[in-house]
């Protein structure tokens, strides 16, 4: 009995660590995920901020008057 239990302990044991590395391993690609999304959307921000001033500046440029 004590054999059973010791196999049994050992096997929960094992079950909940392999439990415990996946749900890292998800937590981690989900970071992943995110801080890509994160550069994507500044990479698109400041590229619409630029083309955004250089609007301004065209029509500063050409009308004398600023937006």
């Amino acid at each position: 009995m004590e054999r059973e239990l010791e196999v049994w302990t050992k096997m929960v044991s094992e079950e909940n660590r392999k439990r415990d590395e996946a749900k890292e391993r998800r937590h981690k690609e989900l970071l992943a995920r995110q801080h890509k999304a994160r550069e994507t959307y500044e990479q698109f921000m400041t590229k619409l901020f630029d083309k955004l001033c250089l609007y301004k500046l065209i029509l500063y440029i050409y009308h004398g008057a600023i937006i």
